[in-house]
């Protein structure tokens, strides 16, 4: 038994206050062997250790290891493989001795050796208390009747085995790291350590190397929630992520599948976090005597508090408007009033708004941020009612049309032209004073009313012509 094994025995015994068989059981070792571990006091006290037994691939080694330290200085897609290793050292001895399982198991040794120093998570570190794994998986969705390729994105404990999820409409810094707002909140603290995996898009990696990341906007998160960040390789031989299992688990039991429709993505994410606190009933494969709930007490006693102003994802850009008009952001376009030709602009985004300034930060439009797999073209619907006011039979055939409700509707069904242009004047009126969402409510009273002329529909909403 090593001496970690040993000194986790009269940890569980000391701290934890399990009784032997608890731990035999917890660790799948026999009660005299726990007893023999308890009553020695000297923790430097360790089984001999083992004899290693000589291996066919034992004299390539050196080979193999002066290979891979010489594609050190090579581009990282021209280094070997661990197949490329196996062929290589079949092509040069006849009759090689050694499986390609052993070359395989070689490989990765010396790839640990030469690039992290031997370094190895073990189990204590990749299940410590308080730490939080972070990863996503693509998901197809529909999102307000429109399919896009979105994210679910996974916050889980793997001490206490416990997970949140939420849906990103896209995998993007700005939508990863609301939700992750979102779920710190819903606990009440911040991790004290994060460990992302590169399905977090925030940073990649090749057979060897993390490259960490240099997103500008991640970076202010992080240090102004001041959590420790590490970045791993999943599935990698020394350290298995738990997330990836715990996300494939939540989205399952949620029915989070492929093809879901989803009305109000923000009304659902509230939903899926309580749902992942109901799952906390349940007991973990590596302790089936304790709820993960009860285990999650330790998680949450090790956060970090929540900061008292919060943190604002919005990521800044300076944007210059095109000849047509036209802002292409993320494969959508936004389309502006035609005196915004070749302007150029600061541009605020938001995980579900896009914001337009002036140069000297004055504002100019808001839209609603389109996730969407085909090419969705977007208009600010304040400026629609600014055209729609010379065009008022255009009404229902335009964008503007899902703004309005069925009473509004049925009026632009039916109305003559002249009441429709009174009430699109003084629609535009309210919507540049007070809002869209106040000229929406004014036009439905002055519908219901019967209310037809300018001035009175202007003085519903308190608004100085």
């Amino acid at each position: 038994m090593t001496e970690t094994k040993i000194k986790q025995i009269r940890r569980l015994f000391k701290e934890e206050h399990l009784a032997a068989e608890q731990i035999a059981s917890r660790l799948g070792y026999g009660i005299s062997t726990i007893y023999k571990y308890l009553q020695t006091e000297n923790d430097a006290v360790t089984a001999a250790p083992k004899e290693k037994k000589p291996c066919l691939i034992d004299p390539f080694i050196p080979v193999i290891r002066e290979w891979l330290i010489e594609d050190k200085s090579v581009y990282f897609k021209q280094r070997h493989t661990a197949k490329r290793v196996y062929e290589r050292l079949c092509a040069e001895n006849q009759d090689f001795p050694a499986s390609y399982d052993s070359v395989k198991r070689c490989f990765r040794n010396i790839i640990e050796e030469i690039y992290r120093g031997g370094e190895k998570l073990n189990f204590e570190n990749r299940r410590a208390v308080g730490v939080a794994e972070i990863t996503c998986s693509p998901v197809k969705a529909v999102l307000g009747g429109r399919t896009v390729k979105a994210s679910v994105m996974i916050i889980c404990f793997p001490f206490s085995a416990v997970g949140y999820i939420q849906v990103l409409g896209a995998l993007n810094t700005e939508c990863l790291l609301s939700a992750m707002k979102a779920v710190f909140s819903h606990i009440g603290g911040i991790p004290s350590k994060q460990r992302f995996t590169p399905g977090t898009g925030l940073f990649y990696c090749n057979e060897h190397e993390i490259n960490e990341p240099d997103n500008e906007l991640f970076m202010r998160f992080l240090l102004y929630h001041n959590f420790a960040d590490e970045y791993v390789m999943p599935y990698h031989e020394n350290y298995k992520t738990t997330s990836a299992a715990l996300l494939s688990y939540y989205r399952r039991k949620l029915k989070v599948t492929e093809g879901i429709h989803i009305k109000d993505l923000t009304a659902y994410n509230a939903k899926l976090l309580s749902l992942c606190d109901e799952l906390k009933s349940r007991k973990p494969n590596h302790c089936r005597n304790k709820t993960c709930g009860e285990l999650f007490t330790a998680d949450r006693a090790k956060l970090l508090p929540l900061p008292e102003k919060e943190f604002e994802v919005a990521l800044w850009a300076r944007r210059k408007v095109n000849s047509l008009c036209e802002l292409p952001i993320d494969r959508q376009i936004y389309v502006l009033p035609q005196g915004m030709k070749n302007r150029t602009v600061f541009l605020k985004q938001t995980a579900d708004k896009l914001e337009l300034f002036n140069l000297d930060y004055s504002p100019l439009f808001t839209f609603e941020r389109v996730y969407s797999e085909d090419v969705i073209t977007t208009s600010d619907p304040i400026q629609l009612l600014s055209i729609l006011r010379r065009k008022p039979n255009a009404v229902l055939n335009s964008d503007f049309k899902k703004c309005l409700s069925e009473p509004l509707r049925a009026f632009f069904s039916t109305a003559v032209t002249k009441n429709k242009v009174l009430l699109l004047r003084a629609m535009h009126t309210v919507a540049v004073a007070e809002g869209l969402e106040k000229a929406l409510l004014i036009a439905e009273a002055a519908v219901a009313g019967s209310v037809s002329d300018y001035d009175a529909i202007i003085k519903l909403a308190g608004v100085t012509a």
